[in-house]
């Protein structure tokens, strides 16, 4: 257990259960001799209040707690006692909560909302972005950007030799010489090439959040992306289309092939199982019943354990893929399981 900042989508979300929905799951391991825990936590300028939804796994030796949390600070205290009931110790924890994502507001745009392009193809971003007093804001932008024509891009095929757009009239000496109709076809070919790729700056944003920066986007692109993110890792995401540029056509909706359902998502493919949460049915000492969802065109999911080292031939093993059962858009499959960290290969087909 370690102190550190909780981001705002880190609380737990469930339709269902009152006492699991909005609050911050924590686990962790016991001593053999302890028997019970009782955990509370305190805000920053606020009472103290019991988490009532906290207690040690039976037959285990950890323990789990939804820990509602307030804005800013926030002190944890789980104290631990043995069978007879007396005290054991405590544990204190400082979880500052942060709950409120960055903030952008745009200066400057046309009256459709849209960053103005000027006659030589510059674009001024500017604007401000807030976040609660006292954080700390980054902000990046994304965009497609001109090609720079002094760049070691605009090689002259044939003559390996390097040119400017200025110099481009003058012919290359020795055998290799190359017109410039062709020097000027390489150089559009190479601002082709870097213009197709996005470039991603970081803007400086002064003390009262303000911030401006001068772009040139390639002639193609059609919109920048301005992503503020705060120090718990909140992040906003503002997309802003160039004025006098085609809109760009949107992307079909994609359906996502594989979405587990009962558990919370880590991201990355990582995923925390909550014992409290469910029944036997769904999870017991040694096993997890994964459940969710998968699209149309799934055929099968596999999970695999991960390759273990065999305690007797001291080689290693890679078990047997467990598949799911599928059905109606639908999947569960039983996994062994052990508390802390279970490794899974995951294969969904199609």
């Amino acid at each position: 257990l370690t102190s550190r900042q909780i981001k705002a989508n880190a609380l737990e979300e469930s339709k269902t259960n009152p006492n699991i929905n909005g609050k911050f799951y924590i686990e962790g391991y016991l001593t053999d001799n302890v028997a019970s825990i009782q955990a509370y936590v305190t805000p920053k300028d606020g009472k103290k209040q019991q988490v009532t939804n906290a207690a040690k796994r039976k037959d285990e030796n950890t323990f789990y707690a939804f820990v509602p949390l307030k804005n800013g600070e926030n002190t944890v205290i789980f104290k631990a006692y043995d069978a007879k009931g007396d005290w054991l110790g405590n544990k204190k924890l400082k979880l500052t909560f942060n709950a409120q994502a960055p903030n952008i507001t745009m200066n400057g745009l046309d009256n459709k909302g849209n960053l103005p392009v000027s006659a030589d193809g510059k674009v001024t971003v500017a604007g401000k972005v807030t976040d609660t007093p006292g954080d700390t804001v980054k902000l990046k932008l994304k965009y497609q950007k001109a090609a720079d024509n002094t760049t070691s891009a605009n090689v002259v095929a044939g003559s390996g030799a390097t040119h400017t757009t200025a110099s481009s009239s003058q012919a290359v000496s020795g055998a290799n010489t190359t017109s410039k109709a062709s020097i000027n076809a390489n150089v559009k070919q190479a601002e082709a090439a870097a213009a197709g790729k996005e470039t991603e700056e970081v803007v400086t944003v002064g003390k009262d959040g303000s911030f401006k920066t001068v772009i040139t986007p390639a002639a193609k692109a059609v919109t920048v992306t301005l992503v503020a993110t705060d120090s718990a890792e909140n992040s906003t995401t503002m997309g802003l289309a160039l004025a006098g540029r085609a809109t760009a056509t949107p992307e079909a909706p994609q359906t996502k092939d594989f979405v587990l359902t009962n558990a919370g998502s880590m991201g990355s493919y990582a995923w925390l199982v909550h014992k409290k949460a469910y029944g036997s049915d769904v999870i017991g000492k040694n096993y997890f019943v994964a459940q969710g969802e998968v699209g149309a065109n799934v055929t099968s999911v596999l999970f695999t354990p991960a390759t273990r080292i065999d305690a007797k031939t001291k080689k290693f093993v890679t078990p047997n893929p467990l598949r799911a059962n599928i059905k109606n858009g639908k999947f569960s499959v039983k996994l062994p399981m052990h508390p802390g960290i279970n490794d899974f290969r995951l294969q969904v087909n199609t």
